[in-house]
């Protein structure tokens, strides 16, 4: 016997189901969307790293040049009478932790660059030509505007799809309410042999079907799905709220971290300014060596934190985007490997 049945009309289940699988679907490609999204900022993330890693060990190797160069003169005054030992002992002291910060500075760097190949899926030993970290610009929008564009973010548009679906599947399940009426093509072939054909017949016919009872069953799964429909519905509401906080978040930390960047280019200006006074002092004679040691400590200090507000700010920002929605290739684009 070969049987096939053609459903006519199934009460507006089956139209119902396709209508769900379709914002199933539409659902999984919001939430790979906002995967890839997050696998980009993840990789833009290890880009930042990397250039502040690269910008801190010549930012060090600088300032132990600075430092070398002061250590020599220190040792010449020593030996001309002009400075007492301690003081030479005290920049010798100063370089040999210079010299420890950079060796870990380059750990640093090297350590960052293989995670960037790692987030770009690449061989870890990929060497990148980067352009130096500048200075983020400005937000640019007001926060009114960003959390209206987080109204459209991938993941919260992919949960706006699902909850659809999951609404209809109190329509599916009262489909089976009705009566069902289809279409029944039947060919049977008789024989007093396995796959014989001594005589066949032909059947074609219209069927409908219906439950006359089911112990309230079918009443009751209706009811449960419009619950489940309620509390997906506080759930999405949740949710969005909860989108909204975490763009608000993002966008006070961002301006946060562009005015923790300001301050602290502000002051790495001063101290650059301290330092120059105190080298003409020192070569006049009026300060020690100590004082231009503690001068060239300060500012290689402030250039750290300069460099780490920078970075930060960029983070943010690039928060900031995947919290709203944007994509993350409008605040950092993704650097090309050279080996």
């Amino acid at each position: 016997r070969l049987e096939v049945e053609i459903p006519i009309w199934t009460g507006g289940e089956l139209s119902t189901r396709l209508e769900q699988a379709r914002f199933a679907a539409e659902a999984a490609a919001a939430s790979a969307g906002r995967a890839g999204d997050q696998a980009a900022v993840a990789a833009a993330e290890a880009w930042i790293r990397l250039a502040q890693a690269r910008e801190a060990v010549a930012l060090l190797e600088k300032s132990r040049e600075t430092v070398a160069a002061h250590v020599e003169l220190a040792r010449n005054y020593s030996a001309q009478g002009m400075l007492v030992r301690s003081d030479l002992l005290r920049a010798e002291v100063e370089l040999a932790r210079l010299d420890d910060l950079l060796a870990e500075a380059r750990g640093n760097a090297r350590t960052a660059e293989a995670n960037l190949g790692f987030r770009l899926g690449e061989p870890i030993d990929t060497a990148y030509a980067l352009e130096p970290l500048a200075v983020p610009a400005p937000i640019g929008r007001e926060r009114g505007v960003w959390l209206a564009a987080a109204d459209g973010r991938r993941d919260l548009a992919g949960a706006r799809k699902l909850l659809e679906a999951g609404e209809l599947e109190a329509k599916a399940l009262r489909g089976g309410l009705f009566p069902r009426v289809g279409v029944v093509a039947r060919h049977d072939l008789v024989d007093d042999r396995l796959f014989g054909g001594h005589g066949d017949s032909t059947t074609i016919a219209a069927m409908a079907s219906f439950d006359l009872f089911d112990g309230g069953k079918r009443r009751a799964a209706v009811a449960a799905a419009r619950a489940e429909a309620e509390a997906g519905r506080a759930d999405f509401d949740r949710f969005a709220e909860g989108v909204r906080l975490e763009t608000r978040q993002a966008y006070e930390t961002a301006t946060v971290a562009l005015e923790r960047r300001a301050t602290a280019a502000s002051a790495l200006d001063a101290a650059a300014e301290a330092v120059r006074i105190v080298e003409e002092r020192f070569r006049a004679g009026v300060v020690k060596t100590t004082d231009l040691l503690d001068a060239a400590t300060a500012r290689r200090e402030a250039e750290m934190r300069e460099l780490v507000a920078r970075a930060e700010a960029w983070l943010a920002q690039l928060h900031l985007a995947l919290a709203a929605g944007e994509t993350p290739e409008s605040i950092l684009s993704t650097p090309n490997p050279t080996s």
